[in-house]
């Protein structure tokens, strides 16, 4: 073989293996499924009767049960999920698309069961009797009633506890009371600061977690300074209309005033928002005036001296 030839040889391999190396470096990779989604019709069953689906039968589209009981032996065309109940998945069952069980009491999925999609069982103890029990308050609006009454009064007094009592009570009412256009421009402005931060993250996608977190304190900033709020008008009609009793039970008390004022249509939601805007305002903001002072004592008048 001349040199010439060995050449052309060695340059032939060297651009097939380019060529192959090539297409195997480069050659797009097959495309990933997506996130599943329910698609099509779904059903939704919580707390009801039991779902039993035979063997011959099928369910057209996504099946979902919710503290309840499903027994599927047959075909179900989307997703099957089921949370915080029990669930029976026989060996003739077919999903076509997800199968997601999560927290139930009992989960149980034949080997012979043909999944489409993902298959996603999770094992949470405690999920469903918490769940039963929600849903069985849910449907009390009575009990509904009791509970928001006890969780607010029980955050008014631990605001009023953790928050108010850490500062001068003379210096919030200062803020509060005179000076509430200055305290409300603030936790508005933090308020209004808070929701552009998370609808900014949001629109980026990459920070959605960032966004979901400014939208939660902005929330709880809200909520807290609604509740001292309620706190202050409590102190305020105390002292007013000379009520007895703890300083705790004048702020629960102003608190559920605060809650039968808010309830009310349009003006009550407004006057909710605005007082809400002025609390945690008062709150955030250097209260300006002098700080309280103790009551300096009363002078004791000079005793006449001994007689000699």
């Amino acid at each position: 073989m001349t040199n010439a030839t060995a050449r052309r040889f060695v340059f032939a391999l060297a651009a097939a293996a380019g060529f192959v190396g090539g297409g195997c470096v480069f050659m797009p990779q097959p495309p990933q499924p997506e996130a599943t989604e329910l698609e099509g019709p779904t059903r939704v069953v919580v707390r009801g009767a039991p779902v039993v689906l035979a063997e011959n039968q099928i369910e057209e589209g996504n099946l979902v049960v919710v503290a309840g009981e499903a027994r599927v032996d047959g075909t179900v065309r989307g997703s099957l999920v089921v949370v915080g109940g029990r669930l029976d998945v026989g060996p003739h069952a077919r999903v076509e698309r997800d199968l997601v069980a999560v927290g139930n009491e009992h989960q149980s999925v034949a080997a012979a069961a043909q999944v489409g999609g993902s298959d996603v069982e999770v094992h949470v103890p405690g999920v469903a009797t918490l769940l039963g029990s929600l849903l069985f308050v849910w449907n009390h609006p009575i009990l509904v009633l009791f509970v928001a009454l006890a969780t607010l009064g029980l955050v008014g007094w631990l605001a009023w506890r953790l928050v108010v009592r850490r500062y001068d009570d003379a210096r919030f009412d200062d803020a509060v009371g005179r000076r509430p256009v200055r305290a409300g421009l603030i936790g508005f402005g933090l308020h209004v600061a808070l929701g552009a931060i998370g609808m900014a993250a949001l629109l980026t996608g990459w920070l959605a977690g960032i966004g979901l977190t400014a939208w939660f304190l902005a929330g709880t900033a809200w909520f807290v300074g609604w509740v001292m709020t309620g706190v202050y008008l409590g102190r305020r009609l105390a002292e007013r209309r000379g009520w007895h009793g703890s300083p705790a039970g004048h702020a629960l008390a102003g608190v559920g005033i605060w809650l039968l004022i808010s309830m009310i249509p349009v003006a009550g939601w407004i006057a909710a928002t605005l007082g809400s805007f002025v609390g945690f305002g008062a709150l955030v903001s250097p209260r300006g005036g002098a700080p309280a002072v103790p009551a300096p004592a009363p002078a004791i008048d000079a005793l006449p001296a001994p007689a000699a």
